[in-house]
Order: C-alpha cells, then sequence, then structure tokens
C-alpha cells in the first residue's frame, strides 16, 4: 500500500493510532521506530487495507515531529521510551511517553548505550538494569526459527502461564520411579501432573521440567526446574490430554517456562549466554561491589563455569558430592558399611575410597589454582542425612537386601533425619570417617600447592551447636598434618542453627571463619521444611500475605536476619580477624544480598551459573548503601 493509498484510507475510515519506540525492544538498537494500526469506525472495513503500516512513509511529517518531541523526552529522563499516538480528523495526538517494555537483552544494551553516549553514568546503568535481566539473559531458549516452523505445523499444544526457568525439551513421565530411570540414561524427563504435591516430590530432582494444571509451582522453582502451568491439562488413565490432544509417557514435548509455551516434538535449544553488553556492564558492576564473590561447587566443571563468570575462590565444596559420584558411589556404600561396623583407615574398601576421592579432591584443588588472587577453596565435611540417604539408597540402587544390617537397619528408621544423624554428627559418631575425610583433603592441598602457587584451604563443619564439636574437629586437623608432616589449614564452621548463633563468639575459640548457612537457618529458626512447605501451606500463606517473601527464597530480616546480626556483632566485637560470609540459598536474592552487605559479611557464595547475577546485585547493593 502506497502513502496515498493509505492516506486515503486514514481518511475513509477516520481514525489510526499507534505507537513510537525510541530505542527497539528487542535488541535495543538506538533507532526510532513506530508503526500505525488501522482503527475501523465502520461495519464494512476498506477492501485491502492493512493492520499496520510505518508512520514514517506515511506521515513524514508527523513522525518527525513525534520522533524529536520523544527524543528530547529521552534526553530529559535519561531513558529509553515508548508513547502511544493517534491521528483522528487529519491531527495528530500523543500521549505522555512511558518507559519502554523491553527485552532483557534490551534492557542492558540500552544501558550500556547510553553511557557510551554520555547521556547517563555507569552508576546509573548499573541501577538501569535489574539483576533479574541477568538471570533471563542466561536462560534457555528455543531456536526463534524452529518455533516460528512449529506454530506453522500446528504443533502448539498449549499457550500455558509462565512458571518458571527457560526452555526444555525432553519425554513425558508421570511419575518419579520413570524419571529417575531416563536420568540413569542421562535422558531429560518432563513431568505432567495435576499439581504438585508430596506424590511428585521424588521426581523434582530427576526431571528437566514439568507442566501441572493447576496450583503452586514454588517446589519447581526451589528446583530451579522450567515449568509451565497449562489449565488445559487433564490427567486421564493411561496418560494425559492437552487441548484435547493425547500424551502418552515416552512422548517427546518442549516447553518453555518464560513463554508458557507448550509444543509437540522436539526443539532446538540454545544456550543462555552474556552479551557483549551485558559483560560490559558486569565489569563495571565488580568495580563498584563491596563484598567478595565465591561459588558453591561440586565438580571440576563446576569451577571452571565459576572461573568464567569472575568467581573470586569457592565458597562451599560439598565433599559429598565427591562421595557419591555415580562411579564411586558403589565403593562408598561398601565402605561406609565397614566404618559404620568399625573397620579403620587401613581396612581394605576404606583405603580404596580415600584414594579415589583424593585424586578428585586434587583435580579440584588444581582447577582453583586458575582464580586471580584470593586463591581459596572452602569444602565442607560430609552432611547428608544418613537415613534418608540410606532409604534412598534402598529405593532407587541395586543393594543387596543383606546390607542393611545393624546398625544400618536401625537408621532406616530415624523420624526426623534433618534434625538427626547427618552433619559433622556422623564424622564425630565415627572418627574413621572424621580422619579419612581430613587426610584426603589435606593430601591433596599438599599435591596442588607443591609447585609454589598458594591456595588457602577451609575446612568447615555443618550443622554444629557447640564449641567443643569444633575442638574435635581442630584436633583431628592437628593430628594428621602433624603425623604426616602436612601444612595445617583453616578449621571453622557453618552457622545454620539458632544454638550457633547465638554463641558464635564461643565457636570462634576454635574457628578460623564462619558461614551462615541460610536454608538451614531458616528451617530451624522459622520451624519450616524447605522440602515439605513448598508443597503444603507456604503458597496458601504467600498468597493471603501471612509472609511477605518466601522465606527460602529471601533471608528473614526479622527471624533469621536478626540471628545473623547478633552473631556478626559479637564475633567483630571479640575476634576481628575471624572471616564471616555466607553460602546460603537466598544469597542470589537481590535483597538478601543487600542485607548481607550491611551486616558487613565478607564474602557470600552462589551457586556459579548465579555469579553473574550476584556480581549486578553486589554493585546495586553498594551503590544503595553509598
Amino acid at each position: 500500500m502506497t502513502s496515498a493509498t493509505f492516506k486515503a484510507v486514514i481518511s475513509e475510515v477516520g481514525y489510526a493510532r499507534g505507537r513510537l519506540f525510541t530505542r527497539n525492544p528487542q535488541s535495543g538498537t538506538p533507532r526510532v521506530s513506530a508503526e500505525i494500526h488501522l482503527e475501523e469506525v465502520r461495519q464494512t472495513p476498506p477492501a485491502g487495507a492493512l493492520p499496520f503500516f510505518s508512520l514514517k512513509k506515511a506521515f513524514p511529517e508527523a513522525s518527525q515531529l513525534l520522533e524529536d518531541h520523544c527524543l528530547r523526552q529521552e534526553e530529559q529522563r535519561k531513558d529509553a521510551l515508548q508513547v502511544d499516538f493517534e491521528i483522528s480528523g487529519g491531527e495528530l495526538r500523543c500521549a505522555t511517553p512511558e518507559p519502554l517494555e523491553r527485552s532483557p537483552q534490551a534492557a542492558v544494551a540500552i544501558a550500556c548505550s547510553m553511557v557510551r553516549e554520555g547521556k547517563i553514568s555507569q552508576t546509573e546503568a548499573l541501577l538501569k538494569v535489574d539483576p533479574d535481566e541477568i538471570r533471563r539473559l542466561l536462560l534457555p531458549t528455543f531456536s526463534e526459527s524452529e518455533v516460528r516452523q512449529a506454530l506453522r505445523q500446528g504443533r502448539l499444544l498449549t499457550q500455558g502461564r509462565q512458571g518458571w526457568g527457560g526452555a526444555v525439551s525432553g519425554i513425558v513421565v508421570f511419575d518419579a520411579s520413570s524419571a529417575w530411570e531416563l536420568l540413569k540414561k542421562g535422558e531429560a524427563a518432563l513431568l505432567l501432573c495435576d499439581k504438585l504435591t508430596y506424590r511428585q516430590r521424588d521426581a523434582l530432582a530427576a526431571v528437566s521440567g514439568i507442566i501441572v494444571s493447576t496450583g503452586s509451582v514454588l517446589a519447581a522453582q526451589g528446583f530451579e526446574r522450567p515449568c509451565v502451568v497449562a489449565s488445559d491439562l487433564k490427567m486421564v488413565e493411561g496418560g494425559a490430554q492437552i487441548s484435547g490432544k493425547e500424551l502418552k509417557q515416552g512422548d517427546i514435548i518442549s516447553l518453555d517456562g518464560g513463554s508458557g509455551q507448550v509444543f509437540s516434538g522436539d526443539l532446538r535449544v540454545l544456550r543462555g549466554r552474556l552479551t557483549d553488553d551485558a559483560l560490559t556492564l558486569l565489569a563495571w558492576a565488580d568495580e563498584a561491589k563491596q563484598i567478595s564473590l565465591r561459588a558453591n561447587v561440586s565438580s571440576v566443571e563446576d569451577v571452571q563455569v565459576a572461573l568464567s563468570f569472575a568467581a573470586e575462590g569457592v565458597g562451599l565444596c560439598r565433599i559429598e558430592c565427591l562421595f557419591q559420584d555415580d562411579e564411586r558411589l558403589p565403593t562408598f556404600q561398601v565402605a561406609l558399611k565397614d566404618i559404620c561396623l568399625g573397620a579403620s583407615e587401613e581396612f581394605e574398601t576404606v583405603r580404596r575410597l580415600a584414594q579415589e576421592i583424593e585424586e578428585e579432591a586434587f583435580a579440584l584443588f588444581e582447577a582453583c589454582q586458575q582464580f586471580a588472587e584470593r586463591r581459596s577453596i572452602t569444602v565442607r565435611l560430609f552432611d547428608a542425612p544418613l537415613s534418608a540417604m540410606l532409604r534412598h539408597w534402598r529405593d532407587h540402587t541395586d543393594l543387596p537386601a543383606d546390607y542393611f544390617v545393624e546398625p544400618m537397619a536401625s537408621w532406616l528408621e530415624e523420624l526426623n533425619p534433618m534434625q538427626g544423624l547427618r552433619c559433622g554428627r556422623l564424622s564425630l559418631m565415627f572418627p574413621t570417617l572424621l580422619r579419612l575425610q581430613v587426610r584426603v583433603l589435606l593430601r591433596a592441598w599438599q599435591r596442588a600447592t607443591r609447585e609454589g602457587t598458594s591456595l588457602k584451604l577451609q575446612i568447615m563443619m555443618p550443622g554444629v551447636t557447640d564449641v567443643e564439636e569444633l575442638r574435635v574437629l581442630r584436633r583431628c586437623v592437628e593430628h594428621v598434618a602433624q603425623k604426616e608432616g602436612l601444612n595445617q589449614p583453616e578449621t571453622g564452621s557453618m552457622l545454620e542453627l539458632p544454638r550457633a548463633c547465638l554463641t558464635a563468639d564461643l565457636l570462634c575459640e576454635a574457628a578460623d571463619f564462619l558461614s551462615f548457612g541460610t536454608g538451614d537457618l531458616t528451617e530451624s529458626t522459622c520451624g519450616l521444611s524447605r522440602y515439605d512447605s513448598h508443597l503444603s501451606f507456604l503458597p496458601a500463606y504467600l498468597a493471603q500475605g501471612i509472609f511477605g517473601r518466601d522465606p527460602f527464597s529471601s533471608i528473614d530480616e526479622n527471624g533469621v536476619g536478626a540471628l545473623m546480626k547478633l552473631a556478626t556483632h559479637s564475633v567483630k566485637a571479640k575476634y576481628p580477624a575471624v572471616e564471616l560470609g555466607t553460602c546460603g540459598a537466598q544469597a542470589i536474592d537481590a535483597k538478601s544480598l543487600e542485607f548481607c552487605c550491611r551486616i558487613g559479611l565478607s564474602y557470600i557464595s552462589v551457586p556459579p551459573h548465579h555469579l553473574p547475577v550476584a556480581r549486578l546485585a553486589a554493585a546495586r547493593a553498594a551503590l544503595g548503601n553509598a
């Protein structure tokens, strides 16, 4: 349609409306664009009328006036804008310009380009981009071309409600056992169910994505699983239906937690990435932040990711991940039984387990040598609840029935595993297990630093409630180091129980450092279970406003936070040299990170893929506190 024809249509129809953007809403490119849309004011639309047309082509003079006005407004307001306008009776009228609705990529690009244009400072750019925009940049997405093709082919099963996370393709399952079987084969399972209840809890750790028909998806968010709420999902005998289309176990589907779309068949998944502008923004953030950022890791691969995202060390390495590696698990199962039956470090199975773990620990320490400055790694001793671990083995591994002799059989009956034989208690009850962990860590550390490179090792005991527990650990470390002629690392404690926080200054009599474990601290302080509450009352509490925020996603400042402040104050007053940090899950929340900065923690430690988000949040916290 030519401009003249379009103007004629406007004259005939009488009214048109449109929206102008000072920058591209998807890419952030600094280029003004505007589209105009015909409004039909009569019953029969004009023949051949198109719904959209370029304002610049149709009304170049009006377009220039509107563009100049909006660019002046952008200059004054220091932000990209959009403005709704209308053309009626040959006159142009526009509403008040509003901030541009932008994609995460555009948000970052606009902030950086406005710095380059001299319109805002680096500090203003950091405050313009929400940390969640960085998180969304890193989420996996489907190939846009494949999505368009799938739409043309009619493969869209439903347009559901956004739940959480990015995009994933996988195999339909309806129960936990099927999900675990696929996980063992290295295949992605997508769970379909009416809603998330206790029945699905065992599946959450094994699936790669979730579709529910109703209810809360808090539990899926806790596991960081992509999920979609599809009201047209119906569970039927032998399978499920979405919009009337049948789905059976084993079918392949694709879901996008960001858009809410669910497709039949497989779609190519693109990994999220940091754009050049995002890397620039994060470099500015690193200059502004005032707290050290470390990574929680379980493998060499985790360390490599942490390095790529500018971690400043490892704040938490869970040693049980080294014990329970898939290839090492059979050795560990036999050795643990022998240890519980009284075996010493010289017993064959125990010695073989120690050798395997030492090699894995050495590889981790070697990888940590690549950190640029404060090279450090904090290793937490064995923390898994024994009875829960044994029950999982009984249900999901091929252990023979006679494995569960006493005392293993008795421990299966423990009623409250999370408050039972776990944390450092297991190591203290079985000194062979404690000495095994300490010895392999010291040997691997010595090997990794033999070439003259420096790497600080911190050995941390979880679940401590009394200083005497720490003294046992310290004596064991000193004994092993002296006996084998090895260097002595720092020893410290998790603060994840109220009593530990209340007596933090006493713990410092035997601790070189302390680290808040805010997940367990929230459970023990608030009397909530992170494994149960998301599947029962917590969604209702949040919906009704009884809780303002999920306490497992954001630090409860009035309760948990009060204990953290008390502990920090008492330690700094008496033992200012003791390092204080946190490795709890809530540290990835921007509000919680700001709180950690405010009370004076030295560092926070988060999962490697959350580091970019934490870097921006830390900078914003520092700028907000300036």
